[in-house]
């Protein structure tokens, strides 16, 4: 009897052991090792907003300039922004149906910069097909080979608002990655959230599985108010990861319930004066990609000087050692 109860409450231990063990490993973070920081130089007013890797190159866009995709072409301790495909736009993007004091907001941001894109993040399929996310028109648009921009049918904005996404304005999708014939969209923050579309029998991109994804350990470590965000999205085949930007982070994250598998800081780079910017609102990660176990996180300096140079007010392009 005495030795019956033994093996129970043996057991029982062993289990609460395994799941803090379980527990302790899904909020594991470990600090990313920089490889280089690279300046990159590009047109005026070049904000990077979005990296991928694009038939083996690298590949940016700005939210700044709605008629081009860049390549970021690496030379030494520079990376210069060169024109890659010029956009074409023969259909106007489709309206999202606004609540009124979005669309207000809207209008002013139209009437002040004019009627933009706003191109938030790209992203390319193996064989060269590029998808590109709008943020002022909650879209997603794909490009063929001649840089024509057509509008994907789909009711990822639908779907993301009937679950309380996007609910500000200028923090719609912020995100987007293509894995295994799917296309996975991030709402940016208050609440962010991830959108798995699938291409169904009748053309459409239709959304499958819409998840809220607040509340995270990570963010608690956080020691502002910055909101949890995502910022961008991209996969190494296995596993789709999330840019974290408010957190400073990478998150590699489970396909289909998006359960956070581990996670990667940058914060201890980011706060580096050797690479921060004047203004702490700027020069955060907009960006991510990976190439051959090198992971470039691109940074929007907003045209903000750097800590450690009041003359340079280039973004930052950071490659980090990758071990997954």
């Amino acid at each position: 009897m005495f030795k019956q109860g033994t093996d129970k409450n043996a057991r029982l231990l062993c289990a609460v052991f395994l799941f803090m063990c379980s527990t302790a490993s899904s909020n594991e973070t470990t600090r990313f090792e920089l490889i280089q920081a690279i300046p990159i130089n590009g047109p005026k007013n070049f904000q990077p907003s979005g990296l991928a890797v694009c038939e083996g190159k690298l590949v940016a866009i700005s939210d700044k300039h709605d008629k081009t995709i860049f390549f970021l072409n690496e030379q030494g301790n520079i990376a210069n922004a060169e024109s890659a495909v010029s956009l074409t736009l023969s259909h106007a993007a489709p309206e999202p149906d606004l609540p009124f004091t979005q669309a207000i907001v809207r209008w002013f941001d139209f009437l002040s910069n004019g009627e933009h894109y706003d191109w938030e993040e790209i992203a390319c399929t193996k064989e060269g097909q590029i998808f590109l996310v709008s943020e002022s028109f909650a879209a997603i648009a794909s490009v063929d080979k001649t840089g024509a921009v057509h509008w994907l049918p789909t009711n990822a904005y639908d779907a993301a608002k009937r679950e309380g996404m996007l609910q500000k304005y200028n923090a719609f999708f912020e995100g987007i990655v293509w894995h295994h014939g799917r296309l996975y969209v991030a709402a940016e923050r208050e609440p962010r959230g991830l959108i798995e579309l699938v291409h169904n029998d009748e053309g459409k991109w239709q959304a499958e599985n819409v998840r809220v994804l607040e509340g995270s350990e990570l963010q608690k470590q956080v020691t502002d108010e910055r909101p949890e965000d995502f910022s961008d999205l991209f996969s190494d085949g296995q596993w789709i990861y999330t840019l974290e930007r408010n957190a400073s982070a990478i998150c590699q994250r489970e396909v289909h319930t998006f359960d956070v598998v581990k996670c990667w800081s940058y914060r201890h780079i980011e706060s580096d004066a050797q690479y921060g910017y004047q203004d702490d609102r700027f020069g955060l990660a907009e960006g991510a990609a990976l190439v051959d176990g090198v992971l470039y996180v691109v940074f929007d300096n907003n045209g903000d000087s750097r800590k450690s140079d009041n003359n340079d007010t280039r973004p930052l392009l950071l490659k980090f050692s990758f071990d997954r």
